[in-house]
């Protein structure tokens, strides 16, 4: 985003580092730095010079340009001019790759070099030192530093062989390959490493967030998978395909999106089944869990069915299930409620033995879609059922209650948010309003009317909060409705299994 911090940010007080402070970037990105550089340098002399910065600066105070000038005496390279884009810069880059082929098919790259944006937009006047991975077919990779906003002439191997600019996945920058190459790529998708499937999906996917890539270009590279079970690859398409039911919600283009999108995981599902594996990875579990929540979130009548079963076998008999799976049957068979079924979980809620169960079951409410019962599940959680102890989940059973009935949660919120954040320091107030209000409620009221509540119900120095809040919401909507178009030009089409 163009509002987006950089890694080094000079503040002057405690609130404006808290307002600057997003765990997103000063994680996320420097451990992803760090991973890059790590690869680009070498693993021992990158791990030389981090002991000889430590040993100079044991008993002293360090600086970041205290390590790179240390990384920079063991490599012999000029890591500080590298890092500085990085590390003062907000953002990072989009690596534009066209190509070329001669006589023989001897292939050559352009590489080009712009600020990725989520908006589509362009910025030209931020650029990197992008130490690009480059690997053609099966060959290993070999860096190439661009430190200019375009280089050419690179050999890249054969044409018509698969070309990675981010082998490995080990580079913090996106790739958007000419039409040549990622047709190359599509062709071989099922042959390369699981890394370099997981960093196409998932640059492709950004490119068609941003509007850079049409929707059917992911779908390309996703369909290509064939019979691969990777949990992680499964979890960017499931992701993605989440995003755009999400996006779709409340139009013509739901329901058709989501059959289709059912009938992708089909699949899948089947070959998870619902029960745990012996010596299961823990990445397969997650991913069972979610396959099955999102075929139960959208209506999937055989998944349905089977949470209903274990539910109601797990009412008889608590032994049968694990509490995990019994939030999540719940949580399903509470999405899909009739009236009949929704007053037995609320009767479940009110009756059970502990806290975390009654707990477990008001949140179950919370998801359901029909819009007459969701009313009902905004009363029990601004009720006396929920505990003094638990006072502040009112405000996130709101939000869940807004997954399906945004107008209708949003309209309650404005009605009773004193109630709802009661119990808030007037600091979680100001941190939890302006991120919670314009990422819950962007899709029930127009971002002007969530910034004037924002500002009418919250002190003057949370105006910082509220502009940073309301920018990430306006970007998000915008990126939902061009997904919502790209749907709809999808299945206007005709559109083949997503």
């Amino acid at each position: 985003r163009v509002t987006a911090t950089p890694l080094q940010k000079h503040v002057v007080d405690e609130l404006q580092a808290e307002a600057s402070f997003d765990p997103e970037i000063t994680y996320n990105k420097g451990e992803a730095f760090l991973r890059m550089l790590e690869a680009y340098l070498g693993e021992t002399t990158f791990r030389d010079g981090v002991r000889a910065y430590m040993q100079a600066h044991k008993y002293s105070n360090a600086t970041t340009a205290d390590l790179w000038n240390a990384l920079g005496a063991t490599s012999k390279k000029d890591v500080a001019a590298l890092a500085k884009g990085w590390t003062e810069q907000p953002g990072f880059p989009l690596i534009s790759v066209s190509t070329s082929c001669d006589a023989a098919g001897n292939r050559t790259v352009t590489l080009a070099q712009k600020r990725f944006l989520l908006d589509g937009g362009t910025d030209a006047t931020t650029a990197w030192h992008v130490p690009v991975a480059l690997a053609s077919g099966s060959g290993a990779p070999a860096y190439v530093l661009l430190a200019e906003p375009q280089q050419s002439g690179i050999p890249a191997g054969r044409c018509g062989e698969p070309l990675r600019a981010n082998a490995g996945n080990v580079g913090y920058y996106r790739v958007a390959y000419d039409a040549a190459t990622l047709e190359a790529n599509h062709a071989g998708f099922a042959a390369l490493g699981d890394d370099d499937k997981l960093r196409m999906l998932d640059d492709q996917w950004a490119l068609v967030e941003s509007g850079a890539a049409p929707l059917p270009s992911y779908f390309a590279l996703s369909n290509a998978i064939g019979n691969d079970r990777n949990p992680h690859l499964w979890r960017q398409i499931v992701g993605s395909l989440s995003v755009l039911e999400n996006a779709t919600r409340n139009t013509p283009q739901h329901d058709p999106f989501v059959a289709q999108a059912r009938a992708t995981l089909a699949p899948l599902a089947a070959s998870l089944g619902w029960d745990s594996k012996p010596n299961e990875a823990a990445a397969e579990s997650e991913l069972r869990r979610t396959v099955i929540f999102v075929l139960g979130s959208w209506g999937d009548p055989a998944t349905l069915a089977q949470a209903r079963t274990r539910f109601d076998r797990a009412l008889l008999d608590p032994s049968s299930t694990t509490p995990d799976m019994l939030s999540l049957v719940a949580g399903i068979v509470a999405t899909n409620a009739d009236a009949e079924t929704f007053d037995k979980l609320h009767e479940l809620a009110k009756t059970a033995k502990d806290r975390g169960s009654a707990a477990r079951y008001r949140f179950a409410l919370m998801r359901v879609r029909d819009p007459k019962l969701a009313a009902r599940a905004l009363d029990i959680a601004l009720s006396g059922e929920v505990p003094p102890q638990q006072d502040s989940s009112r405000l996130a059973m709101v939000a869940t209650v807004a997954a399906w009935n945004p107008k209708l949660a949003w309209t309650f919120f404005e009605a009773h948010s004193d109630q709802l954040t009661r119990k808030f320091s007037q600091f979680e107030k100001i941190l939890s309003l302006t991120d919670t209000v314009p990422a819950v409620f962007s899709d029930a009221a127009p971002p002007d009317q969530i910034e004037a509540w924002l500002k009418a119900n919250l002190p003057a120095q949370a105006t910082s909060y509220i502009d940073k809040g309301l920018t990430r919401a306006r970007a998000d909507a915008a990126v939902r409705a061009r997904l919502r178009e790209d749907v709809r030009g999808f299945l206007a089409a005709g559109g083949r299994k997503p």
